[in-house]
Order: structure tokens, then C-alpha cells, then sequence
């Protein structure tokens, strides 16, 4: 599958928040690439902001780690993360964004592109997969009011909150993000 955007995957270089990065320097030196193989670089042909943008196609086994990704130190916790996304089609998976505890080694928070055309986020119950998207369109998506007291988010498309109150997965261990 075409994604375009931010798509993690494995460990990679330590950052500090706030954290951006929109891939104009043309470079992915602070990011560590993922497991399989595919091809993983900066564009200029299609971005949502700027004139650049990162573009991984996958040519191995599906695997949501199969991307690049980037580390946070110990007891990161941001209160929102936001990002672009673009998926290549709406028949297959893509554009996966997945944040983790790496100390319980688990995830966070799980997003992509699903292959019925909506984006999925958590893919549990109490997740959320009403919004469709159109392949080649960029989407902003952001996870805004992370409480890491009660363990849960509101998730947003282009400005609009789509649903609110989403738990973090595995709510009895997370307790940081350390890796994108």
C-alpha cells in the first residue's frame, strides 16, 4: 500500500516535545526505519503543508512497524498530537500512526487507514471508525485533551471533533508515550 505522511514504525533517535517535524529538510537522519522492506523517502510531489512530505511503500508483509519512527525520553505525556495523513486507496490498510509505552511495551494510541474507507482509531470497542476519507486527500488528524489521569482523548479530522473520550489501549499499563 501508498501512504503518505507520518507512519511510525521501530525505535529510533531521542526527541523532546514539542516535537515537529514536516520532512522540509528533506532528511529522515533522526528517524529510525522500521522492520520489512519498502521504500521510505521525502517527496515533492504531493504535501499537505510545505513542499514536502514523507512517502513509504511497503513491499514486504504487513505490519503496522513497518515505517519510521522516532523515541521520546521516559514519562513523555503531551497533552495533544497532531499530523497529516493521505492514504493511497480506500480498499486497503494504510497510514498507520501508533504511539507507544515502550517501558510496558505496549500501545497508546492506534490509527490508520482502513480498508472500508474510514479511518479507524483503537480499533476496539470503544474506539472510533465513522469518519471515510477519499484516497489522495490529505486529512489533519489530532488527538487533543490526552488525560493521563483517567487515560483517554478526544480525536479530531480537520478541525472537527469526531468523538470524545476514547480510552488509551491497554488503560491498566500506559502511562507515557516513548515512541512515534
Amino acid at each position: 500500500s501508498d501512504t503518505q505522511g507520518s507512519s511510525p514504525g521501530a525505535f529510533a533517535a531521542t526527541a523532546t516535545l514539542p516535537f515537529q517535524d514536516s520532512f522540509e529538510t528533506g532528511s529522515l537522519e533522526d528517524w529510525t526505519n522500521g522492520q520489512g522492506t519498502g521504500t521510505r523517502q521525502i517527496v515533492t510531489d504531493t504535501a499537505a503543508k510545505g513542499a514536502k512530505s514523507f512517502y513509504f511503500r511497503n513491499l514486504g508483509s504487513l505490519n503496522h512497524f513497518n515505517g519510521i519512527s522516532r523515541s521520546f525520553a521516559d514519562g513523555t505525556r503531551p497533552q495533544s498530537i497532531s499530523f497529516w495523513v493521505r492514504s493511497g486507496s480506500t480498499t486497503t490498510y494504510d497510514g498507520y500512526f501508533s504511539l507507544h509505552d515502550r517501558t510496558h511495551q505496549t500501545e497508546v494510541i492506534r490509527f490508520f487507514a482502513g480498508g472500508s474507507g474510514k479511518f479507524c482509531v483503537q480499533e476496539e470497542d470503544l474506539g472510533d471508525e465513522s469518519f471515510s476519507y477519499q484516497a489522495g486527500v490529505w486529512y489533519h488528524v489530532e488527538f487533543r485533551n490526552m488525560n493521563w489521569a483517567i487515560k483517554n482523548f478526544d480525536y479530531y479530522v480537520n478541525g472537527a471533533l469526531i468523538k470524545e473520550g476514547i480510552p488509551f489501549l491497554r488503560q491498566e499499563w500506559v502511562d507515557e508515550i516513548t515512541q512515534l
